[in-house]
């Protein structure tokens, strides 16, 4: 898990699993640009191992969190896909299943969706695939200032 910036430098004290991790405070990150999968230099982060679902409880737990950025991921394994939650204070909370190999998977009713909704309009179904990947939530942190 990684935060990029909230509204002023706090402590964050997370809790999972009646677990409480503490970083240092969460700084402002460089303001160049960055791969979306990965934090930006400087940002707290913490790594865990658990059980799968352990991600989803722990977006549930910051979902109060409403000014903070952060991304949870959870690795795939050989028991199950991996997940990745991103939050943005403008977007709220996006979640899309992972691979192996660490690409976003999008099941076939999605695609039909998407597809059924662009009515044979390319560009609607730019947009449409771009929001079932997430990909306002990949810009969004390079679009706007990473602290207000």
């Amino acid at each position: 898990m990684w935060c990029s910036c909230t509204p002023r430098p706090p402590r964050c004290a997370l809790t999972s699993s009646g677990r409480s991790a503490r970083s240092s405070a969460c700084a402002c990150a460089s303001t160049g640009r960055r791969s979306p999968r990965r934090p930006p230099p400087g940002a707290p982060s913490l790594s865990w191992q658990g059980e799968p679902g352990t991600g989803a409880r722990l977006v549930s737990a910051l979902r109060g969190w409403a000014r903070l950025r952060y991304e949870v991921t959870e690795e795939p394994s050989a028991r199950a896909d991996g997940a990745r939650w991103s939050h943005t204070p403008d977007l709220g909370v996006h979640h899309a299943v992972v691979g192996l190999h660490g690409d976003v998977l999008v099941g076939e009713d999605r695609v039909r969706a998407a597809v059924a909704a662009a009515n044979g309009d390319a560009a609607l179904l730019t947009a449409e695939l771009d929001r079932v990947l997430g990909r306002a939530w990949d810009d969004e942190p390079r679009a706007v200032p990473l602290c207000r």
